[in-house]
């Protein structure tokens, strides 16, 4: 699924990254059209630069030509990137790595700066108005206790992966 959340961003929602052939076959597109070239990968919700998640799209996202650099959301710089990659995982625990680090004012800019953003899982429904659905429908396993559900807002819908 995609959307295009104002005249200079959209978004790509997905639950598997780029493997699904459909969904590699709509970035693909997006990215000829777009001019894509540059990505920023967040990988906070995997913990991890390490993570077999974030080492494959990482591959599939360089396979396609991009320059990728990895991210983490406690310390982003605020460069621009033609994609802003948002890989999934925890999702509680990469709102809170938001918040404490650059702060979501700032995450959102350095994602509205983006052409692209895709959300991936975690990342997707971090896009949304609140992410208390990984709460209620096949809960995250966390160590993290939120009061504020709030997520980015940037969607006007919630999405559960």
């Amino acid at each position: 699924m995609y959307a295009i959340i104002d005249i200079m961003t959209t978004v790509l929602l997905t639950s598997k990254g780029l493997t699904p052939a459909k969904t590699a076959s709509r970035f693909s597109n997006l990215k000829h059209i777009m001019n894509i070239q540059t990505c920023g990968l967040v990988y906070n919700a995997a913990d991890s630069p390490d993570s077999k998640y974030i080492i494959l799209a990482q591959q599939q996202l360089t396979k396609a030509g991009l320059q990728v650099t990895l991210l983490d959301a406690r310390d982003m710089n605020h460069d621009k990137y033609d994609v802003l990659y948002i890989a999934g995982g925890d999702t509680q625990k990469l709102l809170n790595d938001i918040r404490s680090g650059i702060g979501t004012n700032t995450f959102k800019q350095v994602a509205l700066s983006s052409r692209l953003i895709i959300g991936v899982s975690a990342g997707a429904v971090l896009l949304t108005p609140t992410i208390r659905i990984t709460t209620e429908i096949n809960p995250d396993e966390v160590d993290l206790e939120l009061s504020d559900y709030s997520g980015l807002g940037l969607l006007d819908y919630e999405f559960l992966p």
